[in-house]
């Protein structure tokens, strides 16, 4: 195998009066540097029906951006979010069939340059409820002691003869 090697030395450049390129790049600190944010979420969560849910994200950017934060209800029966636009969001779990509901979400972290989603899904399960029979009191041989009350006298009369 052979290596071939190159040297250059005395590299000149002119027209470096006008510095087009270090301009764009130092002037928007955008351009080349921007780093995602690393976003942590609470995780997919499975909860009974009416109770409360609270949703989490955590964020970081290395570049100490500002984040926005934007939740998003994919699929699912509807539930009304409160805090939309934090880092948590809450709602109550929906009323759901026997078979329960998946509730999907979206939370969006922006770096004022560019966004990164997560989804969390919510499992709601049925809570069973249980149908109480009404319960009927039995008279415990009432119509015997009345057709006893009617038949003593004709007992008592058939004794006298």
């Amino acid at each position: 195998m052979i290596f071939v090697r190159w040297y250059i030395d005395d590299i000149t450049f002119t027209n470096i009066q006008t510095s087009v390129f270090s301009d764009v790049v130092a002037g928007d600190s955008f351009d080349c540097d921007n780093r995602l944010p690393v976003v942590t979420t609470s995780g997919d969560q499975s909860v009974k029906e009416g109770t409360s849910v609270s949703l989490s994200v955590a964020a970081t950017d290395a570049n100490s951006d500002v984040l926005t934060y934007s939740w998003e209800q994919v699929s699912g029966a509807a539930v009304t979010l409160t805090g939309s636009d934090s880092a948590s969001v809450s709602f109550t779990a929906p009323d759901v069939a026997a078979s329960g509901d998946e509730l999907v979400f979206n939370a969006t972290v922006n770096d004022g340059t560019d966004n990164v989603v997560n989804t969390i899904t919510v499992k709601v399960t049925n809570v069973a409820t249980q149908t109480t029979q009404p319960t009927v009191k039995s008279s415990g041989g009432g119509s015997t002691t009345w057709l006893t009350l009617l038949l003593l006298p004709l007992t008592l009369l058939r004794r006298r003869k």
